[in-house]
């Protein structure tokens, strides 16, 4: 490659891993001052905390896993210009989205003890009871923003995957500052507001969770961009050789970050069998240890989205040599 070449790569890899590194720290900041500010009402509502989240997360590293697979063919079509097909996998993913958001606001809203019961295995009757008592109240509340998060991340991977990324960066922020400021009024009850605890740790994370997504969904609608017209009547348009093709490469990708996830909530159940403590301090360092993923996060997705749409301009060659960049960037 040239040097103008490679000057064109580089300025191509900041201008989109630049904005989804610091969406990545964003979300962990955001995860960082939720634990800070839960943590002064003690280790047991910590630790129920912990628990409710780690739940959430897992819902997180299943629609990771489809999305991650499925932007890549959006970026491959955007590469090609293929809008029609850009709006049959944005359809497909809102489906999955639906039905995987419903299932796990299902099984959490209406069983909270149950998914509390699988981590909480310490000595202590008494500590099992208040971890049972709290996650359940946060449980409750908090499996309602399960339908906003798998909303907000479908518009983000198909924003992403077109290479428009600085608005859900900012949206993002927008986000973490409002829960933050949410936080702040309602788990104290700062300025009046009743101090809820973790319900309204809960309560922050569904108000500004669903707010960041009415942001999203509304610049899409508003937005002038053939990309963002999606038609859902295309519904009908959508082939079994279609969905066959997609996911030949989402579906692995999927079931690998599904192992993975389960694999950390396995490692936390362990932990629950020591103590209340024991999940308090795992989930205070697994917040910690986020922030160090920011910029693998920032160049993994900026590497899947250009050789996407280097795929998608049947730019093979150019697509392999930056394929072995990248590839040394994030090694």
């Amino acid at each position: 490659m040239t040097n103008t070449e490679n000057q064109y790569f580089y300025r191509k890899v900041l201008r989109i891993g630049l904005p989804m590194a610091g969406a990545q720290l964003i979300t962990s900041l955001l995860s960082v001052i939720d634990t800070f500010m839960v943590s002064s009402l003690g280790d047991l509502p910590l630790a129920a905390v912990g628990i409710g989240a780690n739940f959430g997360f897992f819902l997180i590293m299943v629609m990771f896993g489809f999305l991650s697979g499925l932007g890549i063919f959006i970026a491959q079509f955007w590469g090609s210009k293929d809008i029609k097909s850009i709006h049959k996998v944005f359809i497909i993913t809102v489906i999955i989205g639906a039905v995987l958001s419903t299932t796990f606001f299902l099984i959490v809203h209406f069983n909270p003890a149950m998914i509390i019961s699988l981590y909480n295995n310490g000595d202590s009757v008494i500590e099992q009871y208040w971890i049972e008592f709290y996650g359940v109240k946060y449980l409750t509340i908090i499996s309602f923003s399960y339908f906003t998060m798998t909303a907000s991340f479908v518009v983000m991977m198909l924003m992403r995957s077109v290479e428009r990324v600085w608005f859900p960066t900012l949206v993002s922020m927008f986000t973490v500052l409002l829960n933050t400021f949410l936080n702040y009024l309602l788990i104290k009850g700062n300025y009046g507001f009743p101090a809820l605890g973790v319900e309204g740790a809960a309560i922050a994370t569904v108000i500004s969770g669903a707010s960041g997504t009415l942001f999203l969904v509304g610049f899409m609608i508003l937005s002038k961009e053939e990309v963002y017209k999606v038609k859902f009547r295309r519904i009908k348009e959508i082939s079994r050789e279609f969905v066959s093709m997609l996911s030949k490469k989402a579906l692995p990708v999927a079931i690998n970050e599904t192992v993975w996830g389960l694999g950390m909530s396995a490692y936390l159940m362990a932990i629950g069998f020591i103590s209340a403590d024991a999940i308090a301090s795992v989930q205070i360092s697994n917040q910690i240890m986020g922030l160090f993923w920011v910029a693998n996060a920032g160049i993994s997705t900026a590497c899947a989205i250009m050789i996407g749409n280097k795929l998608g301009e049947n730019n093979l060659e150019l697509a392999k040599q930056w394929g072995k960049k990248l590839l040394n960037l994030v090694l």
